[in-house]
């Protein structure tokens, strides 16, 4: 997973995932209540979030299946 998204460490991958929402975030912030969104601007905000909290799926999906194997083959 690290070689497929060009990081090295653990912890850099999952700063990426933090970025990119941030970013997201500070953007929206511009959006007032009352602003209307058109279904275009929409459609690049779901992309924009869909692409950090894809790899936040991959990632908890990877820590989860490595805490199973620990616990199914290390005897407590």
């Amino acid at each position: 997973m690290l070689q497929q998204h060009k990081q090295d460490k653990f912890a850099h991958l999952v700063n990426r995932v933090y970025e990119d929402l941030y970013t997201t975030v500070l953007l929206m912030r511009h959006f007032d209540d009352s602003t209307d969104i058109s279904g275009f601007e929409l459609h690049l905000i779901s992309e924009n979030l869909s692409r950090p909290l894809g790899l936040l799926n991959t990632i908890c999906s990877q820590l989860a299946d490595f805490e199973l194997i620990q616990k199914t083959t290390v005897p407590a």
